[in-house]
């Protein structure tokens, strides 16, 4: 199978799997996860206080609008169960999601970059029963001439984010550069593991490179992941990027990175800007990631074949049981529940049709009325006419007799003899 039939396979394997991954969820989301109903989403923003809070069965996300719309918490709903924090509730340093610009015309982009502590606006544009698209927007020119805006889609049913950023140039020349996106996390103890599945431009099939600390590999990628493993050696999450539009550079970065003093690993995509006339824009899109290391998951995010690589064992990972019977039960109340709202409606549209034949057939009625009603106007104007031209002409005639002289001889009295 070529490179191509092979992405669209698996995206068609992680649709196929998602809606299995939420349902799945339902039995196995620890009970102190939230007090969310199974396949909720919340989202919250308050550009006042400066916070933007994302919350659904697989993550709970809270972003620093006030400091470079940086996570203050990031917890992954792992299959332990339990909640892991890629980024502990606090951490006031940690730059992740990370997004920088480089200067006009550079090849070389600074991180964290230009925009760590900037302040940012959020708002919700879009929205469904299932998914909410924030835009986020520096409310500074700390990019100029670059203007950037970050749109996020979050899902009930998804357990990744759907990214789209526009690169806009405002000045008044041409203009490239580098633009770079990170996923982080922050103060865990263990190791990490991380690879990038690239299209080979030879044939259009996909190889997985490995990728050590501090170093990259370029082009078109279907996912870039770091896999957490705890001190005992299991994995529990994994972070990173996928189905990337267009091709990208990525690095993974572990350490005590950007002079701060914790533990912490990054997947870094770097994109390349083309020059940009005054008042054009690119745009670049991808899946962004943090996620618990389950199979189920992992194929939703079109990582499960890097996270093969890094961890052999993978399928020792798929939990021994679930609760079928919690599941089916769950769906079959689902189900009810939508037939029973189908049958409302369906009944709604029976009393509406009905109500719309009446008032139908009512206005018929009442055109035909104001028809006859205007025919028997016309009528009355007609016939009061006609009698009025009668009136005048008997008048004028009886006047012109009473004046002739046989008139007034007949109106003289007769004399007494």
């Amino acid at each position: 199978m070529n490179g191509k039939g092979k992405a669209l396979t698996k995206a068609l394997m992680a649709t196929a799997l998602v809606a299995f991954v939420a349902l799945a969820y339902v039995a196995l989301m620890p009970l102190n996860a939230s007090a969310q109903t199974p396949m909720s989403l919340s989202v919250n923003i308050n550009n006042t206080a400066g916070s933007v809070t994302v919350s659904n069965l697989y993550y709970y996300l809270k972003l620093d609008l006030k400091d470079g719309a940086r996570a203050e918490a990031w917890l992954v709903n792992v299959t332990t169960p339990a909640l892991l924090p890629l980024v502990p509730t606090g951490s006031l340093v940690t730059p992740t999601p990370l997004l920088a610009i480089s200067s006009p015309n550079s090849t070389e982009v600074t991180l964290p970059g230009n925009l760590e502590q900037a302040n940012w606006v959020a708002s919700v544009v879009s929205s469904s029963p299932t998914s909410e698209t924030i835009m986020l927007t520096p409310a500074g020119n700390e990019t100029y001439p670059f203007n950037l805006v970050e749109y996020v889609t979050v899902s009930s049913l998804l357990p990744y984010m759907k990214v789209l950023i526009v690169v806009a140039n405002k000045g008044t020349a041409p203009a490239s550069g580098v633009l770079a996106y990170g996923i982080g996390s922050a103060g865990l103890t263990g190791s990490w593991r991380a690879a990038v599945e690239l299209e080979n431009g030879s044939n259009g099939s996909y190889s997985i490179i490995g990728l050590s600390n501090a170093t990259s590999a370029s082009g078109q990628a279907l996912t870039a992941s770091a896999v957490y493993f705890n001190e005992s050696g299991a994995p529990l999450a994994a972070i990173g990027l996928s189905y990337v539009s267009p091709q990208a550079s990525f690095e993974f970065l572990e350490g005590k990175l950007f002079g701060l003093n914790e533990s912490q690993a990054f997947i870094v995509g770097l994109f390349s800007i083309p020059e940009l006339q005054p008042g054009e824009s690119y745009k670049v899109s991808f899946e962004a990631f943090a996620i618990g290391f389950n199979p189920f998951e992992l194929a939703s995010t079109g990582s499960l074949e890097v996270a093969q690589q890094l961890y052999p064992n993978i399928t020792s990972r798929v939990p021994a049981t679930m609760n079928v019977d919690g599941v089916t039960s769950y769906l079959n109340s689902q189900i009810s529940s939508l037939n029973s709202s189908l049958n409302s409606v369906e009944q709604e549209v029976n009393n509406l049709s009905a109500k719309l034949y009446y008032y139908e057939r009512q206005l018929e009625v009442a055109n035909n009325a104001e028809g006859y009603y205007r025919h028997l106007a016309t009528r009355g104007g007609l016939l009061a006419g006609g009698m009025f031209i009668v009136g005048v002409v008997i008048g004028v005639l009886g006047g012109a007799y009473l004046l002739s002289p046989r008139g007034v001889e007949r109106r003289q009295p007769a004399r007494k003899k």
